[in-house]
């Protein structure tokens, strides 16, 4: 094994130990889930689901990559992928402002972490479906979905965070995911009472 691979596995180690003390509100129900071989030699897939009064209303997923040798297209060694869709009403799903107001979310949700990132891009769609025919007493629905990936800043200084502490960096990246969850589905700030994301597995 070379050096850098057994850097990149103790540095993988670390953010997998790290995440176990994000804390997550009891709407946003948080586990792992399969995570793509083939895009990096270490990788993480945290998938979440927002529900309201017992039903879901949002769902996300969170893929973190982790190449020690790094990759031409990402300018560093780690990237994050980030899914989130919401249910939206149907009249606002017609608001031509939501799809800018999708993408401004999720900046601020990584600007109120105080979060750097590099080649960052991604997509906002939004989807409107009506029934006809047999199926026409269906109600009409309505989604928001955010795509984006990022190369988290972790060789930049950071407030609060020792510049070696990787995996610091990358919890905070993670825990602005779960802002932007709470954002899309308009909960109110949550404070008191947070699980372990420990506890969702």
């Amino acid at each position: 094994m070379t050096n850098h691979r057994r850097d990149g596995a103790g540095a993988f180690a670390d953010l997998q130990a790290e995440l176990q003390s994000i804390r997550t509100r009891p709407e946003i129900l948080v586990k792992t889930g399969p995570s793509p071989a083939k895009l990096a030699p270490h990788a993480i897939s945290l998938n979440a689901t927002v529900e309201i009064a017992g039903q879901p209303v949002a769902d996300g997923r969170l893929v973190i990559l982790h190449d020690p040798a790094g990759q031409d297209s990402w300018h560093g060694t780690w990237r994050i992928i980030l899914m989130a869709s919401a249910d939206v009403d149907t009249s606002t799903a017609e608001d031509p402002v939501l799809i800018d107001m999708g993408w401004t979310w999720l900046e601020e949700a990584l600007g109120e972490h105080e979060l750097a990132v590099g080649s960052f891009g991604g997509t906002v769609t939004r989807t409107a479906s009506h029934s006809y025919g047999i199926l026409e007493d269906r109600p009409a629905t309505a989604d928001l979905q955010i795509r984006a990936s990022w190369t988290p800043a972790v060789d930049q200084p950071h407030p609060g965070v020792p510049r070696e502490r990787t995996a610091l960096v990358i919890r905070e990246h993670v825990a602005a995911w779960l802002d932007l969850m709470a954002l899309i589905t308009a909960l109110q700030p949550y404070q008191e009472g947070l699980s372990h994301l420990e506890g969702r597995r």
